[in-house]
């Protein structure tokens, strides 16, 4: 009889602490039974105090939170104290607290369960994760525009003021005279792509994207147009090998910028008599998509193995702005994967980097 008192005793103290919690609180036998809890805990499950009681806990659970519980308990039998973790129930994510009841003898015969709701908070944080995200992102860009603009704007006026010189020392010789100003005009397309490129990333990062219909061959059509009138000194020998006269890509008016941005790259860094590039295309079937496939294949500089990857990324070192990589990349690669596209880069020749580079880039086919 006593041991019976001493029983309702200890259930009344647990009732009381019980009534008394703010947050959910669960009282729970050693095989899943609830002998109590409070009104909040039984809102979780959309019923009474009265309803739950007696009824076994993991039959309200699924197989992994019933797994995830057993585990947890067996733990803190093990440790002999409680522990504490971030749990989502219900479509809440808590912070519960599982604590071990022991007997007079210092057996374990329940387990407490303190849930604290901190679902608001948890999307506060990750609100404010976000938030560091884009600010932390929107800096890079700045960095990213800073450094580009400050080395290749000043490689750019150093140009023009190097050939103003010229100009002015060889005005009564009218075919230095014609070279120079060749070369004048050419720095300043450079200099004007230079900052429609910039305009045209930190644009494309916000932008709503639209695809449609792209005729692929006559982009590249303009672009090597473009290329002609940006290198009016250089010696440049392009050639396209197509297997159709017809590529509809499915991509947007930018298409022509990524292509301008290769070619560009193709020529400026490369330092024999005659910059060679061939442009191959042809279409590609990969699973049930249908892709058109363009290789950029030049006799450049190429391009070591430790930066084929690096050189498409945005946040670039200053040492490779320095070495007048960096914006344009970055500006394909965006262009490209908005399109659903892939860009990657090989040698030219397997293993020798030196006979130039092959810009590879698969851009859905349109239907």
């Amino acid at each position: 009889m006593e041991i019976e008192k001493l029983e309702l005793k200890k259930f009344q103290d647990w009732q009381k602490l019980c009534n008394a919690a703010i947050d959910p609180f669960i009282l729970i036998d050693l095989e899943g039974n609830v002998i109590t809890l409070n009104k909040e805990a039984a809102k979780l499950l959309d019923k009474s105090v009265d309803e739950l009681i007696g009824w076994n806990s993991y039959n309200f659970m699924a197989l992994n939170e019933v797994k995830f519980f057993k585990a947890q308990i067996n733990n803190i039998t093990r440790l002999r104290k409680p522990v504490r973790v971030e749990k989502e129930i219900f479509g809440r994510t808590f912070d519960l607290s599982i604590s071990l009841i022991f007997d007079e003898q210092g057996k374990a015969e329940q387990i407490a369960f303190f849930l604290h709701d901190i679902t608001e908070r948890k999307r506060a944080e990750e609100l404010l994760k976000e938030s560091k995200e884009v600010f932390q992102d929107a800096y890079n860009r700045m960095l990213l525009y800073q450094n580009l603009i400050t080395h290749d704007i000043r490689n750019v006026l150093n140009s023009v003021q190097s050939l103003t010189y010229l100009y002015n020392r060889d005005r009564n010789n009218r075919s230095k005279m014609n070279n120079v100003l060749k070369m004048i005009k050419e720095q300043i397309v450079k200099g004007d792509k230079l900052i429609r490129n910039v305009l045209k990333l930190s644009n494309l990062e916000i932008m709503e994207i639209s695809l449609k219909p792209v005729d692929v061959l006559n982009v590249i059509e303009k672009s090597i147009k473009f290329l002609h009138d940006s290198f009016l000194n250089r010696d440049i020998s392009i050639q396209v090998d197509s297997v159709s006269n017809e590529f509809i890509a499915q991509a947007d008016d930018f298409l022509i910028d990524a292509f301008e941005n290769l070619l560009n790259n193709a020529v400026k860094h490369n330092n024999n008599p005659i910059a060679e590039i061939l442009i191959r295309i042809a279409k590609e079937e990969r699973g049930m998509k249908k892709y058109i496939k363009l290789e950029f294949i030049d006799n450049g500089n190429g391009i070591p193995d430790n930066r084929k990857q690096s050189i498409f990324q945005k946040n670039h070192t200053k040492k490779e702005y320095a070495k007048g990589l960096g914006i344009g990349l970055s500006l394909v690669f965006k262009i490209i994967k908005n399109c659903s596209g892939e860009i990657w880069v090989e040698d030219k020749v397997n293993g020798d980097r030196s006979k130039g580079s092959k810009f590879v880039i698969l851009i859905p086919e349109a239907y």
